[in-house]
């Protein structure tokens, strides 16, 4: 978590200690590249993180760089608060839980579809 709002946890530079295993519980995520070049993209990108989010993860913190003023306005409406700068510029946002309610109706007015069936 250091490294994360420090700004040293990258896929450059992230060092097995900072990564769970497949047979762990993961304590936070970290997102990354959830760009997309046309509507139909930046809606298959945000579309896998709340799938992932929610049907793997969704007792786990999330966290999420926002490069861009658009990025910053998703993570506001995502329910993400900002943590910190770690380079000064850029924000490090974290969720404060799965935006359910917001998620479906990302969905709902999107071309992807709607959310899968519970497990």
């Amino acid at each position: 978590m250091s490294a994360l709002l420090a700004g040293e946890f990258g896929f450059a530079n992230a060092r097995r200690d900072w990564v769970c295993g497949l047979d762990e519980k993961a304590a936070a995520l970290l997102s990354w590249g959830l760009a997309g070049r046309t509507p139909h993209a930046q809606a298959a990108a945000l579309r896998a993180l709340l799938v992932g989010w929610r049907g793997f993860y969704s007792d786990v913190r999330v966290y999420a760089r926002a490069r861009t003023t658009e990025g910053q306005a998703l993570m506001r409406r995502l329910g993400f608060e900002e943590c910190a700068r770690p380079d000064g510029v850029n924000p490090l946002y974290g969720s404060t839980g799965f935006p359910d309610k917001l998620g479906a109706m990302l969905l709902r007015h999107s071309i992807l579809g709607d959310w899968e069936a519970p497990r």
